[in-house]
């Protein structure tokens, strides 16, 4: 199976995010679907991963993935920190229907956005310590400027603090840019990003982005060696569908590492300003505790 070769050559889950739910039913769920034929295909396409050290997020810090030797071909044995339960979820965004470029629901003022407000705490994202607003714009670009390649979110010394708004852009030119993968503009970014995408919340106080078929009491986790935290949908016990990547305001840097660390050593405080450890990690033993996930 050419997925658990990659685990196995490479000791990374990054084929994963090329797997979003199926309408095929004969394919188990964390396989991607190269036989699946779909128009608006190329907003994720390959290209996009195996990034090694160009990657634009460092969620797992430098963790392998753990190859677990199990019975079954069709499951997929993973190491896992949990983030949070879905308990609320937006509608899509509307992107890209009714002659509309960037659908209305993720402008400011619009659904998205007014449900980013239900996360905060006095008007705070309570992950980052931001304003709330400056936390949803960030937010639906998946904090990556359209100016900044890989890497250079990475390399930043300090989180952005202005995002500009998104100009006008007409149905018909959004469509031809984002074919072309033109991503110069923010409403670009925008559209790329929640595009076919629903918003999320967990119980933790975490607000994310994720697939459409993202539901409530699905499960968010960092999964070692994965770039982007996963959705996984329970099925009882430590087996779980696989609902595809999603992305988690506040926990894109490896903070969650930080979070299991302090769980484990029962120290005082989470010290996310200083992360440079999570770079130096490799296979196990971590210095936190990550739970055994059976992918089916």
């Amino acid at each position: 199976m050419t997925a658990k070769w990659l685990l196995r050559t490479q000791k990374r889950l990054d084929f994963l995010s090329l797997v979003e739910k199926k309408d095929k039913p004969d394919l188990i769920s964390w396989v991607p679907d190269f036989r699946y034929k779909d128009p608006w295909n190329f907003l994720h396409q390959p290209r996009q991963i195996f990034r090694g050290n160009y990657r634009a997020y460092n969620t797992p810090g430098s963790t392998y993935a753990t190859v677990i030797d199990i019975e079954s071909n069709y499951q997929l044995a993973v190491s896992g920190i949990y983030i949070g339960t879905v308990v609320d979820k937006t509608v899509p965004p509307g992107n890209l229907t009714n002659n509309a470029a960037i659908g209305a629901a993720v402008l400011d003022g619009g659904q998205w956005h007014l449900f980013a407000r239900t996360c905060a705490v006095n008007g705070v994202y309570p992950a980052t310590g931001e304003l709330i607003d400056l936390a949803y714009h960030r937010l639906r670009i998946w904090d990556q400027l359209p100016t900044e390649e890989l890497p250079s979110r990475c390399q930043r010394t300090s989180p952005l603090t202005q995002i500009p708004q998104p100009g006008p852009i007409s149905y018909d030119n959004a469509k031809d840019t984002i074919v072309h993968s033109v991503n110069g503009d923010i409403g670009m970014s925008i559209l790329s990003k929640t595009t076919r995408k629903k918003m999320f919340k967990a119980e933790t106080g975490y607000m994310g982005i994720a697939y459409r078929s993202v539901e409530i009491g699905d499960k968010v986790c960092v999964l070692m060696g994965g770039e982007m935290p996963f959705i996984l949908r329970p099925f009882g016990g430590n087996y779980f569908g696989f609902g595809g990547e999603s992305y988690v305001h506040g926990i894109m840097d490896g903070e969650m590492l930080a979070v299991a660390r302090v769980n484990r050593e029962d120290l005082k405080s989470v010290d996310t300003n200083n992360l440079a450890w999570i770079d130096n990690l490799g296979d196990e033993p971590w210095p936190f505790a990550a739970e055994k996930l059976i992918l089916v």
